[in-house]
């Protein structure tokens, strides 16, 4: 269904943006392509394109309106972030098991800014674990329980048991001692949120009707 909205394969697109001492290279593909592309026609002028990706995992909260998971989407924010910071203009879809993200296009000065950010972590993290646990993060910032999360459940399994996590911090305590975890969640995990309310729209699947069954 999705690909019917994009039926045209479009040119992938390179992408290079300096922060610092880091240089990021790499190419934005697959992407494809809205009806009614003008041979020759300036990006400006051009359609939407789109680069869509399939997580074969639930990408929806568990409730009646269709909340996109945070925790799903640091892959497709990074990919927005890069695009948008590189002049590329490209919608983001992304289906899972359970429904539908729409991801819009960032400015690109907003973008920029981020993207920097990141890759100034990323350096800072060559050199030793941060305290950075994505959940455990997204967690402590909705004011739930995030020791349960970094540390685990008898239902639940927990980020420490990443291996490199459970060497530095073993436990909620150890990721939390010197403040960095808050400082981190705050810098990072919130930009994050505020991305989501901003850019992306979750939608449920489509129902499609098989003989006298509506299957989801």
């Amino acid at each position: 269904t999705e690909q019917a909205r994009y039926p045209l394969v479009a040119t992938r697109q390179s992408l290079r943006f300096q922060a610092g001492q880091v240089l990021l290279e790499d190419w934005l593909d697959p992407l494809r392509q809205a009806p009614g592309l003008a041979e020759g026609a300036e990006r400006a002028q051009l359609p939407p394109c789109a680069w869509l990706v399939l997580e074969p995992g639930r990408v929806l909260e568990d409730s009646p309106k269709a909340t996109a998971r945070a925790d799903k989407l640091l892959l497709a924010w990074v990919r927005s972030l890069a695009s948008a910071a590189c002049g590329v203009s490209a919608q983001g879809v992304l289906v899972g098991r359970d429904g539908v993200l729409d991801i819009a296009p960032m400015p690109p000065a907003e973008a920029s800014a981020m993207l920097t950010t990141l890759l100034a972590l990323w350096q800072d993290g060559m050199s030793a674990p941060l305290p950075l646990p994505p959940r455990t993060a997204l967690a402590w910032l909705a004011g739930k329980d995030a020791l349960a999360q970094y540390e685990g459940t008898p239902m639940q399994r927990g980020e420490r048991e990443e291996p490199c996590m459970a060497r530095v911090f073993p436990d909620f305590a150890a990721l939390s001692a010197d403040g960095r975890f808050e400082a981190l969640a705050h810098s990072i995990h919130a930009p994050l949120l505020a991305w989501v309310d901003a850019y992306v729209r979750a939608r449920h699947h489509a129902k499609v009707a098989l003989g006298d069954e509506v299957m989801p």
